[in-house]
């Protein structure tokens, strides 16, 4: 089943130009030349995979759909793109606040902006397939009081921050953060990924191969990343420890309405979102400790 975009856009030939790219990478594509004509679409249609939403348009005001679509509990997790002429650091922020987390500068590339595309709906995707199997882990975990768990892989991060936001008061809050700080941990921390290794890899499509290929390689292959839960009275603390070389962490608590329109770089930001008390990072960046209070 084809991927659905939303494109929200007063500008007829730019709507065109967007149809005609993602017409062409298999996207369904649906237009809308303005705020009201797409939340009155949203209202009866609710299953888009991704909205390119345009910040200046007559009407309605492109942060004012955002803010409409992110107070719809049935739209909310639909990733939005915001489409601006100029790169605003203010107006970024605030869009960043408001829940978008993707950005495009016009003019833009195309195959950037496919790009984009293709990381919020794979980004979305994740989240919401693994809030989905929350549910159906929860007993399980319920009497859990101290745990430790070893894991190297993506598809073993997914797993285990399941489990782990299980034993927390707001599981599919928690989830989010704590998927994005162990991929972390596998990606840039164990298998030594940079922050620009990971932009031309995302772009080239070949992300996914290089993980694979890391892991054969005997300097990566017995790396481990650990996990400890520890539940105590009012409070649940987590430690999330990989054998990499660590990392300066202190770009990455905040967004960076820099980074707004890269296809990455913003899961650190998003975990400190995800209802934790607090967040350290400690040692040399390889450990991150979170506190989520219970009462």
């Amino acid at each position: 089943m084809k991927a659905s975009v939303l494109v929200i856009d007063d500008d007829e030939i730019n709507r065109a130009h967007l149809k005609i790219y993602l017409d062409d990478a298999g996207y369904d594509v649906v237009e809308a030349e303005d705020g009201p004509e797409a939340l009155e679409l949203l209202s009866n249609r609710n299953n888009f995979s991704a909205i390119l939403l345009d910040k200046n348009m007559p009407k309605m005001d492109g942060f004012d759909v955002l803010r409409k679509i992110k107070a719809t509990e049935d739209l909310r997790n639909i990733p939005v793109i915001m489409q601006t002429a100029v790169k605003d650091t203010e107006r970024v922020a605030e869009g960043i606040k408001a829940g978008a987390y993707y950005y495009l500068t016009k003019p833009y590339d195309p195959s950037v902006m496919l790009t984009i595309v293709s990381s919020a709906i794979d980004d979305s995707r994740l989240y919401r397939n693994l809030r989905e199997d929350l549910n159906s882990r929860k007993e399980a975990v319920d009497s859990l009081r101290l745990g430790h768990f070893q894991f190297q892989t993506i598809s073993q991060a997914h797993d285990v921050s399941k489990l782990v936001a299980l034993t927390c008061p707001e599981p599919d809050a928690a989830i989010i953060g704590l998927v994005e700080l162990m991929l972390n941990a596998v990606e840039h921390g164990n298998l030594g990924i940079s922050y620009d290794e990971k932009t031309d890899l995302k772009q080239d499509q070949t992300y996914t191969e290089e993980i694979d290929r890391r892991h054969s390689l005997p300097e990566y292959a017995s790396k481990m990343v650990d996990v400890w839960i520890v539940k105590n009275e009012g409070e649940i603390e987590i430690r999330i420890e990989d054998q990499g070389d660590g990392f300066d962490w202190t770009p990455y608590l905040k967004f960076d309405p820099s980074r707004g329109t890269h296809t990455h770089g913003r899961g650190i930001a998003m975990a400190g979102l995800s209802g934790f008390s607090s967040m350290e990072y400690q040692g040399s960046g390889n450990k991150v400790v979170i506190k989520i209070a219970t009462s």
